[in-house]
């Protein structure tokens, strides 16, 4: 009796092992289903002649009813393997990571195939259930980040499929740390990780992702004393040099991205003195003309001090070049039309 009753263990044992296998989209899937069909007929008999002509008969019953309910099953793994198939012909999947334009002529084709691929495994093809889903396009987004590891949006797009669809945002923030880590000069990757950390509430985390942005871009400490302290010379003291890194190899506009996002951040976590204060602080790192735009509009949108505004315009026209850059002095003359045009506005209205 205990004999029998190991031989139905080890049976049923094979048996969820052919079932897990014959879903799974592989080359020797139909060797694997001939092999299950098979196990399934020897068993049918080894059970039917232990027994009378009735259990025989009941036996073999059995044995057709399992391979018919499996057989859809290996039918659409067979489809999905042969899909997949077609999808990844033409990838090579032996391409070393390279900047995006040094991959050579292909290199734009095989980002395309590989995104057509990702595309078609969050599709969800072979109708899995969601643990084996998220498995299946987790190994799809590293094997793909295997040869697009120096292209942002597809980390990007990995961190998002990580939140809404994979395995929770807390897979989705050490995706995107991966991700700066791989790509630290990407102002996407990283404004990206602190959108994140803001949404779920981790608001100090965010403000380290943009404090490490911004200490790039100021200059180291004792630097800036110096060159305040009066040297007795007419000429003005040269620009500080920022402290150095990938953000600070960035041009100017990008440099300007990061002191606006910051300031932004800082007014809608805190208040209009945090994010006035962190102007301060971009003025000192003598910041391009696009923070001085930014933040007066902020003042002058959002926290209704019309003066305000109109004074950080004139002092980025006294302290720097900008009156000699023709995109600081149409903001500027867009924010005075502006202005007086809501005068009128509201001279007429009353």
């Amino acid at each position: 009796m205990v004999g029998g009753q190991e031989e139905s263990t080890k049976t049923a044992a094979i048996r969820r092992t052919y079932q897990r296998a014959i879903v799974v989209p592989t080359h020797s899937l139909e060797l694997i289903w001939k092999n299950y069909e098979t196990f399934e007929t020897t068993t049918a008999a080894a059970a039917g002649s232990a027994g009378g002509p009735s259990s025989a008969a009941a036996a073999r019953q059995f044995g057709a009813r399992v391979i018919g309910e499996q057989r859809p099953r290996f039918q659409a793994a067979r489809m999905a393997y042969r899909e997949r198939k077609r999808k990844m012909e033409g990838i090579d999947t032996a391409a070393l990571p390279v900047p995006p334009g040094k991959g050579g002529p292909n290199q734009q084709e095989q980002v395309k195939l590989w995104k057509g691929f990702l595309e078609y495994e969050r599709s969800n093809p072979q109708r899995l259930e969601a643990a084996a889903l998220t498995q299946r396009v987790d190994l799809a987004y590293m094997q793909a980040l295997m040869c697009l590891l120096h292209f942002p949006e597809v980390w990007y797009d990995y961190a998002r499929w990580q939140a809404e669809s994979g395995k929770g945002v807390e897979q989705a923030t050490l995706c995107l740390v991966r991700a700066v880590a791989a790509l630290p000069d990407c102002l996407l990757l990283h404004f990206a990780l602190a959108d994140l950390e803001e949404a779920q509430g981790n608001t100090a985390a965010a403000k380290e992702v943009y404090e490490a942005l911004v200490k790039q871009l100021e200059p180291p400490p004792g630097v800036l004393q110096q060159q305040q302290q009066p040297n007795g010379n007419a000429e003005p003291a040269a620009a500080p040099q920022p402290a150095g890194g990938p953000i600070a190899s960035l041009p100017p506009d990008q440099h300007a991205l990061v002191w606006v996002q910051y300031m932004r951040f800082s007014r809608r976590i805190e208040s209009i003195n945090f994010a006035r204060r962190l102007f301060i602080r971009a003025r000192k790192a003598r910041c391009p003309w696009q923070v001085y735009v930014a933040s007066a509009l902020m003042e002058w949108r959002i926290a209704q001090q019309r003066d305000v505004a109109r004074k950080i315009f004139e002092k980025g026209l006294e302290m720097h070049d900008f009156a000699t850059t023709p995109e600081y002095i149409l903001e500027y003359a867009d924010f005075l039309c502006s202005k007086c045009l809501q005068r009128e506005t509201t001279g007429c209205l009353l």
